[in-house]
């Protein structure tokens, strides 16, 4: 009898140890927006400006490492640089641990993805999700989608976005009833291309000052490398498709505000909010007519900077931080806060858990690169600050030589004045290089050894 009530006892007090501990553990919700612009968000998105950004850390100088999709994306779960997780397009399949798989080893967290996972990928689940409600590879109709529900393909009748808040709070439902910590990326395909606005919001921001920077459609471009100088500026009728894009884009935004709204109220309801980790954030910006261009994978501020914040309540201060951060930091916060075991990688962020409660310094700079090209668009490798971004294009008539940029942003936040022959350029050069013998163990721009995904040879990149 006595065996017995030690037994008895030993297990009373291991289900309470685990029960204990997944209550202290946070919950994560991590939702990513897919090519929206950093400066889309504050008119467009103001429940989402309110109730994360507000009251969240609002990060001023967040950048991406890779100004595409799937690189991004798997930056984002892995926590390394394109050059260490070598998926260096959207054809290439991700072999690097995510901090997803890892926590499904566990067992501790309930998982769960819904929208866009990565352009290479099928769309069938996943095992290391619990949940799973996605498309085949990088996009999706707007209307009436088909989608991947926990392994069976269904065509779902609505507008895509309200399709995608549904199974998100179908998923965190269950956390709710399951009692269970969750960890959720919710990613959004908005505003992507081709961007279709709810019926409701056509025409909503028809009214808002035009996305027209000083460098829209940059005249002058004989400071910039070869392959964007030569090319012709915009026409007319370039100019307004460009704008009508722009103007598709925002509306798109709306949606996606209202299902953050919903989400964040139906976990306020249930109180879960107060212990829940909410990320928010794009894969990437997009050029929107900047330089005459309209492309993503260029490394000019549209396209590498995007809206970041973070809120924990109680566990932040909110604010507004002019600290470096990227998306290479959510995986290595990720695995600290969830007490999971990292893989071991030589990471190149840090856990945004530094800056919960002030800002600090963390690094002095980070790598930017880009692998993919096209008539115009070219392999580069940029050493940004947050201040300043010192850039290597590789040259599209001599591979084994490259043209260089330099732009002060706290003067020249635009990118209009190449100031190549600054005296900073040679500390940044250095610095580039370190990073580049690090992380790539070389100085060239030789492709990392990605895998293409099987079906991908026909897909675009």
């Amino acid at each position: 009898m006595k065996i017995i009530k030690i037994l008895s006892l030993l297990l009373i007090f291991t289900v309470h140890s685990c029960i204990s501990e997944n209550q202290s553990l946070p919950d994560i919700l991590i939702i990513v927006t897919d090519d929206q612009r950093y400066d889309d968000l504050d008119e467009f998105m103001p429940i989402t400006k309110k109730e994360i950004f507000d009251k969240g850390i609002r990060f001023n100088s967040a950048y991406v490492t890779t100004p595409a999709c799937c690189p991004s994306r798997s930056s984002i779960m892995t926590g390394l640089y394109t050059s260490q997780h070598a998926v260096r397009g959207n054809r290439y399949t991700l072999n690097k641990t995510t901090f997803f798989e890892q926590l499904s080893k566990d067992k501790k967290y309930l998982t769960g993805l819904v929208g866009k996972y990565l352009n290479s990928w099928n769309g069938e689940k996943r095992e290391e999700f619990n949940y799973w409600a996605s498309f085949e590879y990088g996009s999706v109709k707007y209307k009436n989608p088909r989608i991947n529900e926990n392994g069976e393909w269904k065509i779902k009748n609505g507008y895509i976005t309200y399709i995608l808040r549904d199974y998100a709070l179908d998923f965190l439902n269950q956390a709710v009833k399951e009692k269970k910590p969750y960890s959720l990326l919710l990613a959004f395909n908005a505003p992507h291309f081709e961007s279709k606005p709810h019926k409701d919001d056509i025409g909503r921001f028809k009214n808002s000052k035009p996305r027209i920077n000083p460098n829209f459609n940059e005249a002058d471009r004989s400071d910039k490398p070869s392959h964007i100088k030569n090319k012709k500026g915009f026409s007319k009728e370039k100019i307004k498709k460009t704008l009508r894009t722009a103007q598709r884009e925002r509306e798109c935004l709306w949606s996606v505000d209202k299902s953050i709204g919903s989400i964040l109220e139906f976990l306020k309801k249930n109180k879960r909010l107060d212990n829940t980790l909410v990320i928010f954030l794009s894969d990437n910006g997009i050029q929107g007519g900047e330089h005459a261009l309209t492309s993503k994978y260029v490394p000019y501020e549209a396209s590498v900077k995007v809206p970041f914040a973070v809120r924990f309540d109680g566990k932040i201060t909110p604010r507004i931080s002019d600290s470096l951060v990227a998306n290479i930091d959510i995986a290595p916060t990720v695995y600290e806060l969830t007490k999971t075991k990292k893989p071991a990688y030589d990471f190149p962020g840090y856990s945004l858990s530094k800056l919960f409660k002030k800002d600090i310094k963390t690094r002095d700079g980070i790598l930017l690169e880009n692998f993919f090209t096209q008539k115009l668009i070219s392999r580069f490798a940029a050493y940004h600050t947050g201040k300043s971004v010192y850039i290597r294009n590789e040259s599209t008539t001599d591979r084994n030589n490259f043209e260089e940029e330099f732009y002060d942003l706290q003067k020249d936040p635009y990118q209009l004045d190449n100031i190549i022959s600054d005296p900073r350029v040679n500390t940044h050069r250095k610095e580039l290089e370190k990073l580049l013998m690090r992380y790539r163990k070389g100085l060239s721009f030789d492709l990392p050894k990605g895998t293409l995904a099987e079906g991908m040879e026909s897909k675009g990149s």
